[in-house]
This record gives C-alpha cells, structure tokens and sequence, in this order.
C-alpha cells in the first residue's frame, strides 16, 4: 500500500451515501470540463499560427516566437491534463455506481470481500492489482 505522505493535504468528503458519492464525482467531472473550456478561452488556444501563417512572420514578431510556441505547448498539455482529471473522475464515477448497483446496503458493502469487488469490476478474470 502507498503511504501517504504527512504533509499531504487531507481532502473531505461530504456525501451521504455510496450513491451520493457517485454523482458527486460526476458533477465535479463536468466541472472541470467547464474549466477547461474557461482556460482556453481566457488564455487563449495552443496556435502558434495567426491565419495562414507562423506569428512570426511578421519580423516584429520573430523575437516572440519562442514564447508563443511554448505557450501553445503548455497550453496543450494543460487542456490534455484537465481532460484525464475530467475523464478519470468521470470512470470512477461509473464504478462507484456499479458498486452501489451490486451492493445495495451499506451492510451489503461492508460484507464484500475484495476479490468479489474486484471481480465485479474486472469481469475478464484478471487478478493483478
């Protein structure tokens, strides 16, 4: 098992149930999908190109090529990053859900052996974890 450092930062969740868990985190992929569209709109897109050309160019501009075409890298890693987070919360999601569709009672839950969650989740039979 990973230790988690000391310092880490703790992290609260408020949810009544399982269920609840569930659709928080699948509101909060939607949010972030939310932020990424609000990034890219206040930052800007990753071109380096203004209409048909390189920005630049223009010899004015040639200076600030370099910053440009970092810019646009570090803004299509940023958007690239952003879109896992909202992905990722949205897979987990969806087996938080198959969680609580399988085991419907807290007493249910608590009951479950690991390999039985594990075998609900990965139904090819795989068991490295």
């Amino acid at each position: 098992m990973t230790e988690i450092p000391g310092d880490a930062p703790s992290v609260t969740l408020e949810s009544s149930d399982v269920y609840g868990f569930a659709a928080m985190l699948r509101e909060h992929s939607a949010a972030v999908s939310e932020q990424v569209a609000a990034a890219v709109d206040t930052f800007g897109s990753a071109e380096s190109m203004r209409d048909d050309r390189p920005w630049a160019a223009d010899p004015r501009n040639e200076p600030a090529q370099p910053i440009v075409d970092y810019h646009g890298e570090a803004m299509e890693l940023a958007v690239t990053q952003l879109g896992d987070v909202a992905t990722g919360l949205s897979r987990l999601s969806a087996l938080t859900a198959k969680i609580v569709g399988r085991f419907q009672t807290t007493d249910e839950l608590n009951a479950a052996e690991l390999d039985e969650i594990h075998d609900l989740l990965n139904p090819t039979g795989n068991r490295e974890r």
